[in-house]
């Protein structure tokens, strides 16, 4: 697991007393003088995926010759506009023609 870095404030304080775990733990608004304290962070949210790059013409062939045949070979440049254009609408390579309707 990645460690994102803290943006802003804590907004609560997570106490406890490790020398003594009888003494249990609580939630704070500010930092206790007396026990361990430890700042909690609200979490930044999803982050954005990594941009994705397109297969590359041998990767789609690799692909089209590992499954079943729908039609004969080799693979033509229609099979291989077909995977660009499904890049395309998933948001990889350029953008699509025509966007996909829902």
């Amino acid at each position: 697991m990645s460690h994102i870095a803290p943006q802003g404030p804590p907004v609560a304080w997570l106490v406890d007393w490790p020398e003594e775990p009888d003494l249990g733990h609580y939630l704070a608004e500010d930092r206790s003088p007396s026990g361990r304290s430890r700042p909690l962070y609200l979490d930044a949210g999803p982050q954005p995926p990594a941009a994705l790059a397109p297969l590359t013409d041998e990767q789609i062939e690799a692909v089209w010759a590992a499954k079943p045949r729908y039609h004969a070979p080799p693979v033509g440049q229609t099979d291989i506009e077909f995977a660009r254009a499904i890049e395309a609408a998933h948001g990889i390579g350029k953008e699509p023609a025509c966007p996909p309707t829902v």
